[in-house]
């Protein structure tokens, strides 16, 4: 019989198969973690330049929430969150080199973790503030000098500076605390005249 005409065994050509499908599979897996790592790269950084004090917008928002308690920021739960994500994205991509996936998979799996127990108890932050809020240094100046009422009007108001300006006070906290101070003081002055009974005006925030 020639070599070549020798019948294909049924069970070989379905493993042959098996295997293909899994090779596929697998590169569609890469491909995957290929595209998520910049998205985690690019939330990583947000959440440092907010920890950096450049981003100020995303610590703002949570002023303008009402409620019991008010809502804290503390870069713990998110810094790790995205830490890990990277890590298990990189997993599969070092997996040759480090001789499996598990040497990555497995811190990352922990950083995940932890991240989702800090987010359901931010109230380690609020007993700890001195360590777990100390940074950014702007937002943890502002929690001690002000009140949640003010906090809260520096958050609308915030929302209606142009864009430039935004962003000049994005990378300076002095000028943003200048700006803060600024409106504290219209904010005491417009609360001094409703508690005489005048009418303030509208317009009386922008006074200074």
């Amino acid at each position: 019989m020639c070599p070549l005409c020798v019948p294909v065994v049924p069970g070989a050509a379905r493993a042959a198969d098996h295997v293909s499908r899994l090779r596929a599979e697998s590169e569609r897996a890469v491909i995957l973690y290929v595209l998520l790592m910049p998205v985690c790269v690019a939330l990583l950084v947000r959440e440092l330049l907010i920890l950096a004090g450049l981003l100020k917008d995303p610590i703002l928002r949570t002023f303008e929430k009402y409620g019991d308690l008010e809502p804290v920021y503390y870069p713990l739960p998110a810094l790790l969150l995205w830490f890990g994500l990277l890590l298990f994205c990189l997993a599969p991509l070092a997996a040759p080199a480090l001789g499996g996936a598990a040497p990555l998979v497995l811190p990352a799996l922990g950083l995940m973790g932890t991240a989702l127990w800090c987010h359901l108890h931010p109230e380690l932050a609020r007993q700890h503030p001195a360590l777990l809020m100390r940074h950014p240094r702007w937002y943890a100046d502002l929690r001690e000098r002000t009140s949640r009422y003010e906090r809260r009007r520096l958050a609308y108001l915030w929302l209606t500076l142009p864009w430039r300006l935004r962003l000049r006070y994005n990378g300076s906290d002095r000028a943003f605390n200048h700006w803060a101070d600024f409106v504290i003081m219209a904010t005491m002055r417009y609360d001094e005249q409703a508690s005489l009974g005048d009418q303030p005006s509208r317009y009386h925030i922008w006074d200074y």
